[in-house]
């Protein structure tokens, strides 16, 4: 409990520094030497090392190279690096070095870096899809480490073990990462575009939609936008965020994760119900193309017109599900009228084509006469008989089966139920 309790008061002291991160007169924190990063992910590492270094009270680097030929000391030199540091080296081949300097050894002796090394190393070692996970769980161990030595002065061996009771901290540290924006949910906040995805005016905006639509419908809505979840996969990191913000027994939360381009809804309580695996996926297949084009404040504008249709149908009795679905919008209904008209027509083409080109022998007459032969043909009597009838009947079969609509369910690591699903982009 005294370790849970360390890992608050960091998180607390992190978040203030989060406002404002001093330039670093040596140089950046995340040297990409080897371009083993696109450009938006190098800048998120730098922005990620500078606000951990500004809160450990020394600085946290990561540099990218060729190969080892050089250890983590040769490139701390290289670069001129402050006095008191820790820096990762990862290589073209996914190999790992670190290494500290000044006060930073206080907290990394031997065994805290062969800890750190290997367990970064598992990241590493899954192939270059996991060189982000290595780099971010390098930063969370240094703020782990730094914080379990602050309290005890010394290190137990029960660290060294990712059964130890410190892991359970292990989403509460991500705060410092502005991915759990603690400080902004407990104040009611519904908006968190951590990716920066939209301008300044456009945050306002839709922060202020979110909170009215959260009292209209009576439930919380929440959006997350984040560059990176780390070792969280989508499910989890969004469930966390939900429970561990204090938000209402009943809400739907959507989640945005950039570098893995995963999109997902989270639903608690009656949102459960609201937002059925049918319903989710459907919400799915309309939000998911606009974030493919970028076309973010749309796909903010659908998620709050379904949210608003979802409850009013629910509301009426019969949320949306396998045996009520989502009525076609208009520009469906046209598009398939067009698609249908068009293929008719093709079709009509064709067979009209193939009926002309088997009359090709036929000429034109003047009248019928040349098809009649004089006299071939003499009426004496003519009557009409009724005979009889025959009607057949076939029953159309009833399909009462439910078709396995609902809402599944799992418990998230805070042990709250909640529904959801999701999906890539």
């Amino acid at each position: 409990m005294k370790r849970l309790n360390v890992f608050v008061s960091a998180i607390l002291v992190l978040a203030f520094v989060l406002c404002a991160v001093p330039a670093h007169a040596d140089g950046t924190y995340f040297h990409d030497n080897d371009g083993l990063f696109v450009s938006d992910v190098a800048d998120y590492l730098e922005g990620h090392f500078a606000k951990i270094s500004a809160a450990l009270g020394f600085d946290v680097y990561g540099v990218t190279a060729a190969s080892l030929n050089a250890d983590a000391e040769y490139y701390y030199n290289e670069y001129a690096l402050s006095e008191d540091g820790v820096i990762m080296v990862l290589s073209e081949d996914n190999e790992i070095d670190i290494a500290a300097f000044g006060s930073a050894t206080e907290y990394f002796g031997d065994d805290e870096l062969s800890y750190t090394k290997n367990d970064v190393s598992k990241y590493a070692a899954d192939g270059d899809d996991e060189r982000l996970a290595a780099f971010e769980d390098f930063a969370n161990l240094c703020v782990i480490i730094r914080y379990i030595d602050e309290d005890d002065n010394e290190q137990d061996s029960d660290l060294y073990s990712l059964e130890s009771p410190v892991w359970a901290a292990q989403a509460e540290a991500n705060a410092y990462e502005g991915l759990f924006s603690a400080a902004d949910a407990e104040d009611g906040g519904h908006f968190f575009d951590e990716a920066d995805l939209l301008s300044n005016s456009e945050k306002v905006e839709y922060e202020k939609k979110l909170d009215d639509l959260s009292k209209e419908l009576g439930y919380d809505v929440i959006f997350l936008s984040v560059n990176s979840i780390g070792r969280f996969t989508p499910r989890d990191f969004a469930d966390d965020f939900y429970d561990q913000n204090g938000y209402g027994a009943d809400g739907i939360l959507f989640l945005v994760n950039m570098g893995e381009r995963d999109w997902y809804f989270s639903t608690c309580g009656k949102c459960i119900q609201i937002y059925t695996d049918y319903g989710i996926e459907a919400l799915g297949e309309k939000i998911a193309p606009r974030l493919s084009d970028k076309e973010y404040s749309e796909a903010l504008d659908e998620y709050v017109e379904q949210a608003r249709l979802y409850t009013q149908e629910y509301n009426n009795g019969a949320a949306f599900d396998v045996n009520h679905k989502l009525p076609a919008s208009a520009g469906t209904i046209v598009k398939r009228a067009l698609i249908s008209l068009v293929i008719g027509l093709v079709i009509a083409f064709i067979a009209t084509g193939s009926m002309k080109s088997a009359l090709k022998t036929v000429r034109k007459q003047a009248a019928a006469t040349t098809y009649v032969r004089d006299g071939s043909m003499r009426l004496t009597d003519s009557r009409d008989l009724f005979l009889y009838t025959n009607v057949t009947r076939t029953a159309i079969p009833k399909n009462n089966s439910s078709g396995g609509g609902g809402s599944s369910t799992h418990t998230s690591s805070g042990g709250v139920s909640h529904g959801g699903g999701g999906g890539k982009f």
